[in-house]
């Protein structure tokens, strides 16, 4: 067999090995839970700015004088949150969504409304 030809079994071979690792990855059991709460809270984060400065310098022997001016600009930054409280089956989850845009929305989730709920590494909720 030539080296091309073993490459492309080998391809061939990775590539179904992914394919049955993503598809066993999807398994998940879903319970029917019901949104208690939700509640945005905003962190703050810190402040952005910045400073021009304008002026003249003179030079006088190994001494120089410097007159200007400096105008200075801050402004707070925020981390925006959503919170769910949800009741599963046997547990009660506690999700949180970070929205990071101005324009950015929540999760469209109905307050005692039901929603599938999925317990993995992150929460995961689907109508």
């Amino acid at each position: 067999m030539s080296r091309f030809g073993k490459l492309f079994v080998a391809l061939c071979v990775a590539a179904a090995f992914s394919i049955v690792a993503v598809a066993a990855e999807r398994q998940r059991d879903w319970q029917t839970g019901k949104v208690l709460d939700s509640e945005r809270s905003r962190n703050f984060a810190g402040t952005v700015g910045n400073a021009n400065t304008t002026g003249t310098a003179q030079a006088n022997g190994n001494y120089g004088t410097f007159q200007g001016n400096t105008t200075t600009s801050q402004t707070a930054v925020y981390r925006v949150y959503e919170t769910f409280l949800i009741e599963g089956e046997t547990h009660v989850y506690l999700a949180q969504e970070r929205l990071r845009w101005r324009w950015s929305k929540p999760a469209n989730l109905t307050v005692n409304g039901p929603r599938e709920v999925c317990h993995r590494k992150a929460q995961t909720v689907r109508d």
